[in-house]
């Protein structure tokens, strides 16, 4: 289990792009739900997306949800997340998509 990741915490969707914006170096992957509070994941990604300096437009975004519209790959790639983990998400998973994406 990623034994030497470091996690950080972001409460809400405006703390995570504060967050990306001043540690994006230190930051290899985001796993998000897509209903974080205050911005929503959607939006946080689409700015994530669009700023206009690397690495957070290529930084991979894992979202997480229990809503059944969500679990259709397509539709993520589309809004800008590299996978979609449905919920309840088992560790093994979660292990395997952030080894997938870290560096």
């Amino acid at each position: 289990m990623c034994n030497n990741a470091t996690c950080i915490t972001a409460n809400n969707g405006e703390q995570k792009l504060d967050l990306i914006a001043t540690k994006a170096s230190q930051i290899d992957v985001v796993l998000v739900d897509i209903y974080i509070p205050k911005v929503s994941e959607l939006d946080a990604t689409s700015a994530n997306r669009n700023q206009p300096s690397d690495p957070p437009k290529n930084l991979p975004v894992v979202a997480t949800t229990a809503d059944e519209r969500w679990h259709n790959p397509k539709r993520c790639l589309d809004f800008g997340f590299n996978s979609v983990l449905p919920k309840p998400v088992s560790l093994s998973q979660l292990d395997k998509t952030l080894r997938q994406f870290a560096a």
